[in-house]
């Protein structure tokens, strides 16, 4: 699940499957360390933004899975993602 982006719907479906391989992982009792570092900035009127995120896995294990179901609440703009381990 991730809530609307700043850096669009790309950049949120990302995130929302970063956190659900990170809860797969947890849940098969491997490491999984994620940072993730956004920032929009005005100047004399102009925007800029910026977005850098790092996934590091640690397992005796591959986290394998796929993709069951995704589905964007259209009142609120949330990304769901429902991951299947295979």
């Amino acid at each position: 699940m991730c809530a609307t982006h700043m850096r669009g719907n790309a950049v949120q479906e990302e995130v929302a499957m970063d956190r659900a391989l990170k809860k797969l992982a947890k849940a098969q009792s491997s490491s999984v360390k994620t940072s993730s570092k956004s920032s929009q900035h005005e100047v004399s009127g102009r925007y800029s933004s910026a977005h850098d995120s790092n996934t590091e896995i640690y397992s005796s294990a591959t986290v394998s899975a796929h993709e069951e179901k995704t589905w964007r609440d259209p009142k609120t703009n949330t990304y769901y993602i429902w991951m299947i381990p295979n």
